[in-house]
């Protein structure tokens, strides 16, 4: 007898839209209690991202069902939004999105902290004649 593998994950309902200039991709997984999130700016090249999560109701079993993107020129305050509904918990679940800077940005902003701070301290002779 075969046995059926009753929490495998089923992709349910998927959405796209531009956030901070990149093209992103947004997977429901109706018994995998997440979201999946891919970089598709380079089609040939997706980037899987990782897995959102409503990580504020604990163990609930969400089955995130539909999905709605909200850009965030179109949203009330200019951020983009992910709307996910749950199935068999009656909630819509909102999700801000944010895309993070890459490590390379991070180690520039940081040594161009330092370098201003060094200006910053830099001491200055003054002649007095």
């Amino acid at each position: 007898s075969v046995r059926r593998n009753l929490l495998s994950i089923e992709p349910e309902n998927l959405v796209v839209g531009n956030i901070g200039g990149r093209r992103w991709l947004f997977v429901g997984i109706e018994r995998g209690r997440s979201i999946a999130t891919f970089d598709i700016s380079n089609p040939l090249a997706p980037i899987f991202n990782g897995l959102i999560y409503d990580l504020s109701i604990g163990n609930a079993f969400n089955n995130f069902e539909g999905l709605t993107f909200i850009s965030g020129a179109d949203s009330w305050d200019g951020n983009a939004y992910l709307l996910a509904s749950a199935e068999d918990e009656g909630w819509t679940h909102l999700f801000r999105l944010n895309v993070v800077p890459e490590p390379a940005s991070w180690a520039m902003m940081i040594a161009g902290f330092g370098l201003v701070g060094g200006m910053l301290r830099r001491r200055r002779t003054v002649a007095v004649g």
